[in-house]
């Protein structure tokens, strides 16, 4: 346990960054070491999104805090968007999401776009909230810098608004805020009224000199910039423009990228979202020369390594408790999944057609119907109503099952109202445009698209065509209303439709400034209880489900690439991410009644062929468990270039290892069947393995016949037991040679250095082939191996399947554990 224990982060960084030792776990094993004179380490995180509650893939408030506490000198960092994105801190407009930063002990961060998106007055007390400066020294109202004398940590301070000065054993370290220009398109434009974004590069050189004035150490700027080259300006091209300043990091975000290089001399360091990593900058001081080393901590690393802080653990856990109530009602259920957010790692409602985005839109087309046949007392009763949601504005996938209250706003978080406008075809394709903008190509074979952008329409109402291929601002080739074949005309300034849009868009965001001055029609209600609703009715009038469809032609990329069926394939593993090879499964597609039957190959992967051109929803089964809904997608790359998974809840689970070292292993050496618990739900992983069991092990993995080695080769093995026939084929194939004098001591504990001979001589009677990953080594304690072992511990380090011990020991008579045996098992089956 690492709880209560004092440890430099470079030594857990290169621990869990190395090949883990199968014998005494790397991270384990007691590291005890001080910081030096003139280092600190930087933790930072980004894009969170109200990510702060630990689960399997997030790093939480509890574990983020627990890091920062076990090293000497930390310095903990966000660079923006955390206060948004998600119902947790939708529900408290950032509130709880702040109280959770204070608790983790954040020291400094910089604004995102999504900080503005409740309200300039919001982030103002979720400012004032915080026990730490939010700084954006380029953000400017009347004047002067947006968040310039707001008070903070219970008042007792004050924030200048752009930068903060720590010091830390010695190194005096400044910090400025940079906030992306891009806010004021992406992020609610009626919240950024009087504010403007001063130029990135001009703020950065300004506040650089600053500091250099307050003689600091070392310069790190919080940029909430990213990236993504479609931004007006990314912190590449920032890091180029300061070559030579003195800013030695930026601590990077907005483009949701996990980013760790060196531009123009500038350690840029980005985290990716959702918490998925920790951000770890190592900087040291010497003669006034500052070096920097940056490194990417996963989720599942640190919360195996790490004990929660349970006071934040218990906070968390109260609020969830808090709003549970709020988010579970029921409202409606749909017979498949609904794919918004992110998907496989791509971020699909941001690129093409989505039967989310559909969903969306055709609730705002259904709820202005409503609208304009009642409050404008028919006047705009027949004329044809239309809707546009901006992609980036959906933000998760709702499962296959009952729909929540919660659901519904973990894909509209933001709180937007329905707004209805007046438009005609010349402004719609001005719109449009600007929706595909984004979209740079598209593969000539594949059909895969590429460049994202949050402004990509989803639409109800009307179809297009355009041509990814094509200069930007010249992409959209027809523009159709309804079932229509008649192309709209893009000079078209008479013909009126009705627009619904969300406040966001209508206000100018994403781009979309063609739409700020249209004629108005008032605004409606809250977006997601307008979706909320419109499930509700489908359900309804479904019976009991709704269902819809994956891809209904609404845009259509035209240009170099014929439409064409085509193969995708999905991996299936367990409910512990084993891959379930040779397996036999049986899977849907869309809405089919009809299951077909598959089988895996040994990476655990199965082949869907002559799919149609498009998105579809898989339904993945086997043994009638639930199924698994997975997405494809020949658009996005998702099942063909990109990797898909359906993880089914099959599989053992043993209640003592989640946050064990040797969990990925344990569950997958027991999912081949090769090892069993120990009664109760449990694994017992740091209980000492016996020779007897370590040779069933063997056994077992070898695949023998047990009636064929019946004879008594030991006087101390019963060869009628359960495990006589295994000590049978083990010393007949010359795995084991037993103890002397006729005695194998099948209750003993195995050593490190038996269990090395034994798997050496497994190794080479089974015709395996081992790589050599490590140099040969000389340990410390070698002399004390004995020589039966001398060649097989060699021979398994170089392999990488065992490792030594801190301080270059073997120590090869201590006994190995039930863990440490799964460990080294996996390693060497994976090889094979």
């Amino acid at each position: 346990m690492l709880k209560n224990t004092k440890r430099k982060l470079l030594s857990l960084v290169l621990a869990v960054t190395m090949v883990i030792s199968t014998l005494v776990p790397s991270f384990a094993a007691e590291v005890t070491t001080t910081s030096e004179p003139n280092t600190i380490t930087i933790l930072h995180t980004n894009d969170m999104h109200g990510g702060l509650v630990t689960s399997s893939t997030a790093i939480g408030a509890d574990i983020v805090a627990s890091v920062k506490k076990s090293i000497d000198n930390a310095i903990l960092v966000d660079a923006g968007d955390a206060m948004q994105g998600s119902s947790f801190a939708t529900l408290t407009q950032g509130a709880d999401v702040v109280r959770l930063m204070n608790a983790a002990g954040y020291d400094v961060m910089v604004a995102g776009n999504h900080e503005f998106d409740y309200s300039q007055e919001r982030l103002i007390e979720n400012a004032k909230l915080a026990n730490f400066p939010i700084l954006s020294a380029n953000t400017v109202k009347d004047g002067k810098r947006f968040l310039d004398g707001v008070t903070y940590s219970n008042g007792t301070k004050t924030n200048n608004g752009a930068n903060y000065i720590i010091e830390k054993n010695g190194v005096k370290v400044g910090f400025f805020g940079i906030t992306t220009p891009q806010t004021a398109t992406s992020a609610n434009p009626m919240g950024l009224i009087g504010i403007k974004f001063e130029d990135a590069i001009v703020t950065s050189k300004a506040q650089i000199a600053e500091l250099k004035a307050a003689n600091v150490d070392v310069i790190i700027g919080i940029m909430h910039v990213g990236i993504d080259e479609s931004s007006p300006i990314t912190s590449k091209a920032i890091a180029t423009a300061l070559e030579g300043s003195g800013l030695n990091v930026i601590i990077d975000g907005h483009s949701h990228s996990e980013v760790g290089e060196v531009v123009g001399g500038i350690q840029i360091a980005q985290t990716g979202t959702a918490s998925a990593n920790l951000g770890v900058i190592n900087i040291s001081v010497v003669d006034k020369k500052v070096t920097v080393e940056a490194k990417l901590m996963k989720a599942v690393d640190l919360i195996a390594a790490y004990v929660p802080n349970e006071e934040i653990a218990a906070m968390a856990a109260g609020i969830i408790d808090a709003q549970k109530p709020l988010l579970a009602p029921v409202v409606g259920k749909t017979s498949t999944a609904l794919w918004g957010g992110t998907v496989n790692t791509i971020r699909e409602t941001r690129i093409a057609e989505t039967n989310i985005g559909n969903l969306i839109a055709d609730s705002m087309v259904a709820e202005a119907k409503k609208a304009t046949s009642t409050i404008y007392d028919g006047k705009y009763k027949n004329t044809p109503v239309i809707a546009l949601q901006n992609g980036g504005g959906i933000r998760a996938v709702v499962k296959a099952g009952d729909v929540t209250v919660g659901d519904v706003l973990a894909v509209l978080p933001f709180g937007n109202i329905l707004a209805y406008m007046v438009i005609t075809p010349d402004v719609l394709y001005k719109a449009i445009e600007n929706g595909v903008g984004s979209v740079t190509g598209q593969d000539s074979v594949t059909g895969e698209l590429s460049g994202y952008g949050g402004q990509f329409p989803q639409i109800s109402g009307f179809r297009f065509e355009y041509n990814p291929s094509l200069p930007k601002g010249e992409k959209v080739t027809a523009i159709y209303i309804g079932s229509s074949t008649v192309a709209l005309s893009k000079t078209d300034s008479k013909t009126e439709l009705i627009l619904a849009s969300n406040n966001f868009e209508i206000a100018g965001g994403d781009g979309y400034t063609m739409l700020k001055d249209l004629p108005s029609l008032g605004e409606g209600r809250i977006l997601d209880v307008v979706l909320q609703e419109y499930v509700t009715e489908l359900t309804k009038k479904g019976n009991g489900s709704f269902y819809v469809p994956m891809y209904e032609g609404r845009i259509k990329a035209v240009g170099v690439y014929e439409p064409k069926n085509y193969s995708a394939s999905i991996t299936v593993t367990d409910k512990n991410g084993i891959a379930l090879d040779n397996f036999a499964i049986k899977y849907k597609v869309d809405n089919s009644e009809i299951a077909v039957t598959a089988i895996t190959d040994i990476n655990g992967t199965f082949k869907i062929a002559n799919l149609t051109d498009g998105p579809h929803g898989i339904k993945v089964y086997a043994k009638e468990v639930v199924a698994q809904d997975v997405l494809v997608n020949n658009f996005s790359g998702a099942g063909m270039k990109v990797k898909v998974t359906a993880k089914l809840p099959l599989g053992v689970t043993f209640s003592d290892v989640d946050k064990h070292w040797a969990k990925d292993s344990i569950y997958y050496v027991a999912s081949k069947g090769f090892v069993n618990g120990t009664g109760k739900g449990e694994y017992s992983p740091l209980a000492n393995i016996t020779r007897k069991e370590f040779v069933v092990i063997l056994s077992s993995i070898a695949g023998i016949d047990k009636s064929l080695y019946t004879e008594k080769v030991f006087d101390d093995v019963d060869s009628k037991g359960w495990y006589g026939p295994s000590v049978a084929w083990a010393t007949k194939v010359g795995i084991t040679s037993g103890t002397g004098n006729s005695s194998f001591r099948p209750n003993d504990k195995i050593t490190r250095a038996e269990m090395a001979a034994m798997i050496a001589r497994f190794v080479e009677k089974q015709g395996y082939i081992l790589t050599e990953v490590n140099t040969g080594v000389t340990f410390n304690d070698q002399t004390e191996i004995a020589e039966y072992a001398l060649v097989a511990v060699s021979k398994m380090q170089k392999a990488g399947i065992i490792n030594g011990t801190p301080g270059n020991f073997f120590k090869p008579e201590q006994t190995a554990t039930r863990a440490e045996c799964a460990q080294m098992l996996a390693t060497l089956l994976k090889m094979q």
